[in-house]
């Protein structure tokens, strides 16, 4: 198992990295002007590894499982695992390779996804509060935490007619759309990817300021978004572990 130790490391890592990093460039007025870049730069750093991770879980997949390999890498390739649909693929790769080795292993219950979302919610709590991340864009994290008190264990790892687990209940609720906040986060990682803002005006207009789904563009929302499916993945990939006798 080459990968297992990358793919069993959390994301959330690069965000310390992140916060260490900024500790020497102090937290004065002045620094306010770096702050995008280093919001972009890890933004991009966290979606890099977790296509990265899923990659290296379809290559780790497709080792034991021949079947598999030729369907994924011959029938239906994946590309970049940065989309939502290659990522749910993915996850639904893991759960049915499981279930060919154990017919019995359980997927996420409700008190495990709770678990997660809390999860999520102490850690980044924990690493960016009182850092220059929280400084730099408080008015974000503040509304980050209105949005993300919201999500619920019937909003992702959802099943559908097919019995194939969905990342993210379509529009869940009039409140919370995870699947719209993913579109949003794909979107910006494209805009940021191949700096697409370089030709586009860099502020939003009027008019989507005053757009209802405007609120999910925030840097700690898409943290928050990256981790969570981060930790569906390896606790799914533990699953597999376990199955197979190596965890």
């Amino acid at each position: 198992m080459k990968h297992k130790d990358f793919i069993l490391s959390p994301i959330t890592n690069l965000m310390n990295e992140a916060v260490t990093a900024c500790v020497g460039v102090g937290d004065g007025m002045g620094t306010a002007t770096i702050s995008e870049h280093i919001m972009q730069s890890l933004f991009l750093r966290m979606t890099g590894f977790q296509e990265q991770k899923m990659k290296c879980i379809c290559w780790e997949l497709a080792t034991y499982d021949y079947e598999y390999r030729y369907k994924r890498f011959k029938q239906a390739p994946i590309g970049e695992c940065s989309n939502y649909k290659e990522k749910n693929l993915v996850i639904n790769d893991i759960i049915d390779c499981t279930k060919k080795i154990d017919e019995n292993t359980t997927l996420l219950a409700n008190i495990q996804k709770t678990s997660i979302v809390q999860s999520v919610i102490s850690e980044i709590d924990s690493i960016v509060l009182d850092t220059n991340l929280h400084k730099w864009q408080s008015r974000q994290y503040d509304n980050y935490k209105k949005i993300i008190k919201k999500i619920k264990p019937n909003h992702f790892f959802v099943s559908d007619k097919n019995n194939t687990i969905s990342l993210f209940k379509k529009k869940a609720s009039t409140d919370l759309d995870l699947f719209t906040i993913y579109d949003k986060l794909y979107r910006h990682r494209n805009r940021c990817a191949h700096n697409l803002l370089s030709y586009q005006e860099n502020l939003p207009t009027l008019s989507k300021l005053f757009e209802k789904d405007y609120a999910y563009e925030n840097y700690f929302l898409r943290f928050a978004v990256l981790i969570l499916i981060d930790k569906i993945t390896i606790e799914l990939y533990k699953k597999y572990l376990i199955a197979m006798s190596l965890l």
